[in-house]
């Protein structure tokens, strides 16, 4: 049936602002009998990547772990259970240990704990991966932490100078507080995260952009569901966001809901299902009959309707690791842009393969992969229609926060090819190298919303990075060399970059 155009301002669906269920949150966690709240895994740090998932592969950590931030207490409690060691390899053994060592630096129950940090770099990346690089030239930062028996909080403020995406110098990022109920999470969070598989982007949701204010609900362990007719699904965790985007776009204080189930039916395979929707803001629909609406993928526009109530991106991805005792896996993740008939249509794609391994009786441990991935609808067919992912007109800043893509790092109408590999040497410290080529914006015409080029742009570029623990700190060093062609005039651009990060925790 069709609805009749309304309009009214914005407020929640509940009746709530973030900072009201943010007040909310703090009063559950004094009041309620609660068990642990340990700490959030950020995504940001490929090594910790590499050493989670080589785990993961060997059958150590059972739990889903393609839905960063991970929650520390579920990691926890499968490398704490790991007794037989003798069934893994050096290399895994290795890795064992390694987080083993960063479970007893971070889980410091009833201790409050401090880090900090500076960062310095030269042309600072704009298309992200995994890799936590810097958003600015200068950034300095700092953070004090405590997790309790039911309550975690993380306060963090950093500086940052020449972003080039966004101007805000004083920021919050990284920032949490969440109290366990059950074996639920409850919380306002400023964390990045990395929904999928991949290794060069999410075509969903990413570190690319800052993190956007929310609240979040999250299981805490990942136990399988008691019922014998559930029980096939295994492991599985759950998270929900709901969050607000800035004030400074065509559609101000626009809300972001997100909702990702990912669960492991094997041990070699784990599979997601999830959804975003930017939807509210001001001047727009916001009741509770809306966001139900929203909710159940109802919100395009019906006759008589003069805008959509929401615009939203859904999909699926998984990764599969099927043969027993042997290095390789393969992974992909579709996401659909538009709707039809009730399902997710006009999809995006990635794929990609992994291989590891390991030297010298485990001293040194590798990890290598090959991804592909294209940004424009319907990728996979000869009818491709260009500047449609990432875009709605009726929200016409797009799947962005602060001038950056929420979803994939090169933003839409983008095909591309990278490959990387990432190094543990015992003693030496670790290494990574990644490469890529990408085709930019190549729908041909000219799209001034595009975050990275209004015009066909081909890009290839290579980084090098380095990190070693010194004393009571880590250094990062990273180099890397960029090409960028435009299509429309030849011209080409050769550039060098570079940045060294310094952490300190206390």
């Amino acid at each position: 049936m069709a609805r009749p155009s309304r309009s009214r301002p914005c407020r929640s669906p509940i009746g709530f602002s973030v900072r009201t269920l943010a007040i909310a949150t703090l009063l559950l966690a004094g009041s309620t009998g609660i068990v642990t709240a340990g700490p959030w895994l950020e995504p940001g740090d490929i090594w910790l990547k590499s050493d989670i998932q080589l785990l993961a592969d060997a059958g150590v950590i059972t739990s889903p772990i393609s839905s960063w931030p991970l929650s520390w207490g579920d990691i926890a409690q499968d490398i704490n259970a790991a007794v037989d060691i003798d069934s893994l390899s050096k290399g895994e053994e290795a890795a064992l240990m390694r987080l083993r060592a960063r479970i007893g630096d971070e889980l410091r129950v009833g201790e409050p704990t401090a880090d900090a940090g500076i960062r310095l770099a030269e042309k600072p990346q704009q298309i992200r991966s995994f890799q936590d690089t810097p958003r600015g030239e200068q950034e300095l930062w700092a953070a004090a932490e405590y997790t309790g028996e039911r309550f975690s909080i993380r306060l963090r403020g950093s500086l940052v100078n020449d972003d080039p995406f966004d101007d805000t110098d004083a920021r919050a990022d990284g920032s949490y507080a969440a109290a366990a109920i059950g074996n639920w999470i409850v919380g306002v969070s400023l964390l990045d995260r990395w929904w999928g598989p991949g290794w060069g982007g999410s075509l969903i949701l990413s570190n690319n952009a800052r993190p956007i204010p929310a609240l979040v609900l999250e299981r805490n362990f990942s136990s399988p569901f008691e019922s014998r007719w559930l029980r096939w699904i295994g492991r599985w965790s759950t998270s929900v966001i709901w969050g607000e985007l800035e004030s400074e776009r065509a559609v101000p204080n626009t809300r972001f809901f997100a909702w990702r189930v990912n669960f492991k039916p094997l041990r070699s395979l784990e599979v997601g299902l999830l959804r975003t929707a930017q939807w509210c803001g001001q001047g727009r629909l916001c009741d509770l009959d809306t966001f139900a609406r929203v909710l159940a993928g109802q919100s395009n526009l019906d006759e008589g309707d003069s805008v959509d109530e929401a615009n939203q991106l859904a999909g699926v991805d998984l990764r599969w690791s099927p043969l027993r005792h042997r290095p390789i896996a393969f992974y992909g993740q579709f996401i659909g842009e538009d709707e039809a008939g009730g399902f997710p249509s006009r999809f995006l794609g990635q794929f990609g393969i992994e291989t590891w391994g390991e030297f010298d009786h485990g001293a040194i441990q590798w990890r290598a992969f090959a991804e592909f991935a294209d940004t424009t609808c319907q990728f996979n067919e000869a009818s491709r229609v260009f500047n449609c992912a990432y875009r709605n007109q009726f929200y016409p800043t797009g799947y962005t926060y602060r001038g950056r893509s929420i979803g994939y790092g090169a933003d839409n109408d983008t095909r591309s090819l990278s490959a990387g590999i990432v190094v543990h040497s015992l003693g030496v410290g670790d290494v990574a190298v990644t490469a890529r080529t990408l085709e930019v914006n190549r729908g041909g015409a000219e799209d001034l919303r595009h975050t990275i080029s209004s015009l066909p742009l081909d890009v290839t570029d290579i980084d090098f990075q380095y990190r070693r623990k010194i004393d009571y700190a880590d250094l990062l060093l990273s180099v890397g060399a960029e090409r960028r062609e435009d299509l429309a005039t030849g011209a080409t651009d050769d550039s060098l970059r570079a940045f060294v990060s310094l952490d300190f925790r206390f």
